[in-house]
């Protein structure tokens, strides 16, 4: 299964991207928005993990994108923050995410949250 991880801490980005890989993923890092959309060209993920909080293009804004796309309106996306509000969850939905983690991330948790936003064969 292919995961993009797109967050502008790169140190965090790293970590979880080793994690994940141990795992058995293919992981690919994005810095920020405008780099997750170039990527995602090249590297179809099954699931994103998206920072909302990024300069040059927020997570917000590169949900939009994604789902006015027909190639990538379907790609479960996962929101990430480190401040999690109780109006976020349905800021989350409205703009279509799929879920909403709270950063430093729990790896059990989010293993399992991304296995039930993905296909069932992971």
């Amino acid at each position: 299964m292919k995961i993009l991880l797109v967050d502008d801490e790169e140190d965090l980005s790293l970590l979880l991207a080793k994690r994940l890989e141990h795992h058995g993923f293919v992981v690919e890092t994005a810095v920020d928005g405008l780099d997750c959309l170039e990527k995602i060209v090249n590297f179809y993920p099954d699931i994103i993990l998206l920072d909302i909080v990024m300069p040059r293009m927020d997570g917000w804004e590169v949900c939009k994108k994604l789902r006015s796309q027909p190639t990538t309106k379907n790609i479960p996306i996962v929101f990430f923050s480190a401040l999690i509000e109780p109006y976020l969850q349905d800021k989350v939905k409205n703009a279509g995410g799929n879920a909403l983690v709270q950063k430093p991330f729990n790896i059990e948790s989010l293993l399992q949250i991304i296995k039930r936003h993905s296909s069932p064969t992971v």
